[in-house]
This record gives C-alpha cells, sequence and structure tokens, in this order.
C-alpha cells in the first residue's frame, strides 16, 4: 500500500515538473464545460420535445372530445323533438335554454342553428316570447352572421328586435342592434353601424339586473373595437378593447374576454407591435383552450402562425395551421379558414 502510495506520488512529481499536470487539468476543465453543454443542450430539446409532445396529446384529446359531442349534440337534439312530439313543451325549452349556449361554445353552428329552428316553433305555439326572441337574435341570428350568412341574420335579428320591444326586453334590444352592427361592419356600412351601437346604447341603462347591464356594455365596448378595427382607429379600438377585457372579466366572464385577446393581437400587429402580439396570442390561445371555444382558439393559432412566417419558422407554422384547419372542419369560420388554407398552399410551395 506504502509503495502504491510513493507510485503514484512520484508520478504526480514528474507531471508538475514536466508542466504536464496544467494540460491534464486544462483538459479535464474542457471536457467538464463540454459534458455541462451537452447536458444543457439535452435538456433543452428535452423540455421542448416534452412540451410539443403535451400539445400534441391535448390537440389529439380535443379531437376526441369534438366526436364525443357531436354523438351528444345530436342525441339531445332527438331528445328535445321527443320532448315536443310529446307535447312536454316545458321540458324542451329547458333543455333547448340550457343547451344554446354549449353548442355557440364548442363552435357546433350548424347544430345550434338548427336548435334554433326548433325552439322558435315551440316559442310560437305556446306564445313563449322570450323563446322566440333568443331563438331568432342569438341561435338563428348571430350565428348565420359567423357564417356569413348575413341576409338571413339580418332578417332574423330584426324580428326578433321586434318581439323584443313588444314585452320591453331592453337587454335582447340592445343585443340585436349590436349584431346588426356587425353585419354592418362587414358590408362596410360604418355609419349604420355606430348608429346600431348608439341605438343599443339607448336601452342599456333600462337593463334592471346589474350582471346583464354590466355583460351588456362590455359587449358594446368590444362592438365599437371592430368597428374601430375596420376603420383603422387603431388608438381607439385598443382602448376600447381592453375596457371590454376588464368589465367582462369584473363579471367573471371569462368566456367572452377571452375572445378580446386574439382582436388585441390584431390591433398590435397593425400597430407594429409584433413581440407584444405574439405574447397575446399565445395567452389567448392557452385561454380559449381552457373555454374550449374553437372560434378562437383558431384565430389565435392565426394570429401566432403570421407572426412566425415573418420570423421564417416555418416549421412550426405549417404544424399550428394544420391543427387549425382541423379545428375548423368542425368550426367553419369562413374568413379565416380561407386564410389558413392559402397560408399553408404558400409554405408548401416554398
Amino acid at each position: 500500500m506504502a509503495t502504491s502510495v510513493i507510485s503514484i506520488s512520484g508520478f504526480l512529481v514528474t507531471l508538475i515538473r514536466l508542466n504536464w499536470i496544467s494540460y491534464f487539468a486544462d483538459y479535464i476543465t474542457e471536457g467538464f464545460i463540454f459534458i455541462l453543454g451537452i447536458s444543457f443542450v439535452i435538456g433543452i430539446f428535452g423540455s421542448i420535445f416534452r412540451i410539443q409532445v403535451e400539445n400534441e396529446e391535448k390537440y389529439k384529446n380535443q379531437i376526441d372530445q369534438s366526436k364525443e359531442d357531436s354523438a351528444v349534440t345530436h342525441a339531445l337534439i332527438s331528445q328535445i323533438e321527443d320532448e315536443i312530439s310529446q307535447e312536454n313543451y316545458n321540458s324542451a325549452i329547458r333543455l333547448g335554454q340550457a343547451f344554446s349556449r354549449p353548442l355557440w361554445l364548442d363552435g357546433n353552428y350548424h347544430d345550434r342553428i338548427r336548435l334554433g329552428e326548433i325552439m322558435f316553433e315551440v316559442g310560437a305555439s305556446t306564445n313563449n316570447k322570450n323563446i322566440q326572441i333568443q331563438a331568432l337574435i342569438d341561435d338563428m341570428g348571430w350565428t348565420n352572421v359567423v357564417l356569413n350568412k348575413l341576409k338571413e341574420a339580418k332578417k332574423n335579428i330584426e324580428f326578433g328586435i321586434e318581439i323584443a320591444k313588444e314585452i320591453d326586453d331592453y337587454y335582447m334590444i340592445a343585443k340585436g342592434n349590436r349584431h346588426l352592427s356587425d353585419i354592418n361592419i362587414t358590408l362596410t356600412k360604418y355609419e349604420k353601424a355606430e348608429s346600431n351601437l348608439q341605438e343599443a346604447e339607448r336601452y342599456v341603462e333600462k337593463i334592471i339586473d346589474p350582471i346583464r347591464r354590466e355583460e351588456m356594455i362590455a359587449g358594446l365596448r368590444y362592438g365599437y373595437t371592430v368597428l374601430y378595427l375596420a376603420m383603422k382607429r387603431l388608438d381607439e379600438a385598443e382602448k376600447t378593447c381592453k375596457e371590454a377585457r376588464k368589465k367582462w372579466e369584473k363579471i367573471n366572464d371569462l368566456e367572452r374576454a377571452c375572445k378580446t385577446y386574439s382582436q388585441l393581437g390584431k390591433i398590435l400587429v397593425l400597430k407594429g407591435n409584433d413581440m407584444e402580439a405574439l405574447s397575446i396570442f399565445y395567452k389567448g390561445l392557452d385561454l380559449s383552450r381552457t373555454a374550449n371555444r374553437k372560434d378562437e382558439i383558431i384565430k389565435n393559432l392565426l394570429g401566432i402562425s403570421k407572426i412566425q412566417i415573418k420570423k421564417g419558422n416555418v416549421k412550426d407554422v405549417e404544424r399550428n395551421l394544420e391543427k387549425a384547419l382541423s379545428i375548423n372542419q368542425q368550426v367553419n369560420l369562413l374568413i379565416e379558414g380561407e386564410e389558413i388554407k392559402t397560408l399553408l398552399k404558400k409554405i408548401k410551395m416554398r
């Protein structure tokens, strides 16, 4: 044992004399740094891969959930029709009222219109004007706006407003005018759109329920956001968008608040603030996934993709657009759908 220690000591002394120990120290240090660097890179790629796997799993779950939702939707509509055939109108109304909003949030637009047609008939046959109004303004009105069936939407909404005035339903009168504003914005009739919003504001203060009143005030601020954005009045659009979000968040209406993110992202892009917009789009994407708002998932993915194209990050762009396109097959947003297809063609031609 002593001989071994002496031999090692002698060997180290020789290395020091020959100045070789410094070389070994350098190699050891460099090797250690190299190993640390490799470990760091592996860790980064591991994290990216893990995040990607998690996102792909979320995406797969969304598709699976959509298939289940579709089956449930058809079953519920059949149930409502069965209740009507048996003249259980109150039961049919309760089911229809509970079912309308989830169909909207899930992006089941055609099913929502079908539900609206059923509920309008129930309302007409039982002289329930509240049911008729909701069916006309929301189910068969606003839903048709999103599908760009503007003539049909306008006819239904205006009829709904007429009935709402008969029973002093100020909330639905204001809501109907807000929807008409969106139609006129799409038709670039900005003066008419502003007139619709002003008409809606006349009825807001008459709404007795404070929560519904705040919700409608937020909706009208958002309506002005859409108008100002179309008119390229970007500072005003940004201001009203943030006001709308703040009011919706105040009453804990996160399903509506989440749609302000894709809109604000568009505004920031037009103002040249791409990095801030990207952050907003990502936050909107996260919130819309939580709320299962397929329309907003698509809009945020599209916003992210447009910025990534500018940065030359084509691989991520293609993946995001393919996801948006797949989700849009369930929702059928016409404008966004065409944009997605156009961008995918350009990327694949590179």
